[in-house]
């Protein structure tokens, strides 16, 4: 027997129906029987259970972690509570209902946790702000595509604290951010794991805090817009391999506090022509195994000024400014008193060095090995006779002063002696008189010498009434004293205000 039923049937029983229905109007009844009311009862708890569960998918807060929420106000979404974050590998993040609105992002202080994919939806937000806290916080994600922020076009990033990866592998969160233009940090943050900020190309500028002295592997690699940053750690910076490889530099202060360059940290920044190591008394350590894997390789530095001493951390390869055919002009320091061996040979289209040390810096025969011994070097003149007789720098023929005028030759059958402990210049500076004694040989002649080396004034011993010399006549300005003993002679510097 068929169990459908037949067209009749079916029809009869909707006749009876209807006529039951037209008794109950006729009698003044409802036509709601007991079951029509238990379904109404039914559809009512269906109801309120779906509303309970759009407030869970759809309300404001939301849960964001055992102890977290979320918080929509506006376009800003604020994570606050204490510990982790839910990850959310296998469904939306609850607040993706809103994922066009939300523009910025808030981490609160005590969150140690963003889980993995947690703002992935989010197209729209370019402002993400973590709090500042001595704490760590974690950013999840196993991949690419699952990082916290993956797919976020942000624009501005504040780092409030440290952050570290879960898995070491995987430090995907804010590489490739190419839309990236502002980043800055808390005051306690010391540290950026390997690869942070790879790839961030649009990243022009970058300031450090304070705190912030080692910069590990490729944190910057590749951000070919950053023209410029800044250290404020007072000591103890160590930029390690590749740290800023293929960035956009024009011009790169090293500073003082920087004790070791690892190797490749600079390499491939092709627009860097000017560096500047700062003048100290520490010494600074640079990487490289390898003429191809130097701090500087592919660097086409053309100005260098070397501020302090500096050495190899393997001294088999001393390749960091060798060879560099792209260097014209370097400025030796006063506080550098060597240079190594090899640094700059094969440099050969040096055209000039400028050494400020009054005291020749030891160099070696293989130092400018390469460079021409004809280019200016330029030096304060009342040094010159100790460059003359200093070993390699008198292969050196043209020495100048520092406004590229000649230096006066030496003083033919006179010895030029560079310590004399018991000779004393007073006051210095001087506005007039200036008084030179000297308690261990006789005083015979004083010559003053202008910085562009001229002779300005000459005096015999005989001259002068209790060693004494007016020289209020002369504008102000730096003088070099060329004093002549019965030992030698001595050359000082003087200021006349």
């Amino acid at each position: 027997m068929s169990k459908c039923k037949t067209t009749q049937q079916s029809h009869a029983e909707h006749s009876g129906k209807v006529m039951e229905t037209r008794d109950h109007i006729k009698n003044g009844v409802s036509p709601k029987n007991h079951r029509s009311r238990g379904n109404f009862l039914i559809c009512s708890l269906l109801l309120l259970a779906f509303w309970g569960l759009g407030n869970k998918a759809m309300g404001n807060p939301w849960p964001a972690g055992p102890n977290c929420i979320a918080t929509l106000s506006g376009n800003i979404l604020t994570i606050s509570g204490t510990g982790e974050m839910y990850d959310y590998w296998s469904e939306f993040a609850p607040w993706c209902s809103h994922q066009g609105d939300i523009k910025t992002v808030i981490i609160t202080e005590k969150i140690t946790y963003i889980g993995s994919a947690a703002f992935a939806c989010c197209y729209s937000l370019t402002n993400v702000t973590i709090k500042d806290d001595p704490g760590v916080l974690l950013l999840g994600g196993m991949a690419a595509t699952s990082t916290c922020f993956s797919d976020c076009p942000i624009t501005t990033l504040h780092l409030g604290k440290e952050i570290k990866f879960p898995n070491p592998m995987y430090h995907y969160t804010f590489q490739g951010k190419e839309k990236l233009t502002t980043l800055t940090f808390g005051n306690d943050v010391s540290s950026l794991p390997s690869s942070t900020f790879f790839g961030c190309t649009g990243l022009p500028s970058v300031e450090f805090p304070e705190k912030m002295k080692t910069f590990e592997e490729s944190v910057f690699f590749g951000c070919s817009s950053l023209e410029s940053i800044k250290f404020n750690a007072t000591t103890g910076i160590i930029i390690g391999r590749n740290a800023f490889n293929g960035c956009g530099f024009k011009e790169l202060v090293i500073p003082v506090s920087v004790t070791k360059i690892e190797e490749s940290a600079f390499a491939n920044c092709n627009n860097l022509t000017n560096l500047m190591i700062e003048d100290g008394t520490s010494i600074l350590i640079f990487g490289g195994m390898a003429a191809s894997s130097t701090c500087f390789y592919n660097c086409p530095i053309r100005t260098l000024h070397l501020g302090r001493n500096f050495n190899f951390s393997n001294t088999f390869y001393p390749y960091t400014f060798q060879g560099n055919t792209k260097l014209t002009t370097l400025i030796i320091g006063e506080s550098v008193t060597e240079i190594p061996n090899d640094a700059f040979s094969e440099c050969i289209n040096l055209e000039q060095i400028t050494s400020h040390p009054c005291k020749p810096p030891t160099i070696y025969s293989n130092t400018f090995s390469g460079v021409s011994k004809d280019i200016p070097v330029l030096i304060d003149c009342a040094c010159v006779a100790a460059y003359r007789a200093a070993n390699c720098w008198k292969d050196f023929k043209n020495y100048r002063n520092f406004n590229d005028n000649e230096c006066p030759p030496p003083i033919v059958g006179i010895a030029e002696v560079t310590q004399e402990s018991g000779l004393i210049i007073h006051p210095n500076p001087t506005t007039g008189e200036l008084t030179i004694t000297n308690a261990e040989s006789q005083i015979t002649e004083i010559e003053i010498f202008d910085m562009m080396g001229r002779n300005v004034e000459t005096r015999l011993i005989a001259s002068l009434q209790n060693g004494t010399i007016d020289i209020s006549h002369l504008p102000n300005g730096v003088y070099f004293l060329r004093i002549q003993t019965e030992n030698g002679v001595v050359t000082r510097k003087m200021v006349k205000r």
